[in-house]
């Protein structure tokens, strides 16, 4: 089997790998709640067309 695509591959991979690793260690609703915060106050202000 040709290993020319092994070369390039590995970097790719493991930064994928990474991110995803980065993504699901995230507390899954520390995104919804700060959206949620900004929706509701900008500037100080209620917002209701959320």
């Amino acid at each position: 089997m040709p290993n020319d695509f092994a070369d390039d591959a590995p970097d790719d991979l493991c930064r994928v790998m990474q991110e995803e690793t980065v993504e699901a260690e995230r507390p899954p609703d520390v995104e919804h709640m700060r959206d949620s915060y900004l929706c509701a106050v900008e500037d100080g202000r209620p917002i209701q067309d959320c």
